[in-house]
């Protein structure tokens, strides 16, 4: 777990330009889609302890990411309707 606020506060959290980070984003998201993919059946009921939400298998953990990621973008994208609003 990390703080969040104290993350955005940083200097690259305040640029304006938000592509380098996207760029970031989007590799880190092909090297988890090949890495679990990957993944046999057996490995992916592995568990792990999270410190705030305790034991949980690589598949839970993968359809969490995967449910915050697009819970992200649709953040975006309402935030982007308002935006046209405006």
């Amino acid at each position: 777990t990390y703080d969040e606020n104290a993350w955005a506060a940083l200097i690259d959290g305040r640029d304006e330009d938000i592509y380098p980070s996207l760029l970031i984003l989007m590799g880190l998201h092909e090297r988890w889609t090949l890495f679990l993919n990957s993944l046999s059946e057996e490995q992916l009921k592995l568990t792990y302890i999270h410190p705030v939400k305790g034991s949980k298998t690589l598949a839970e953990a993968t359809l969490d990411y995967a449910w915050h990621a697009l819970h992200h973008l649709a953040q975006i994208e309402l935030a982007l309707q308002k935006k046209i609003v405006e």
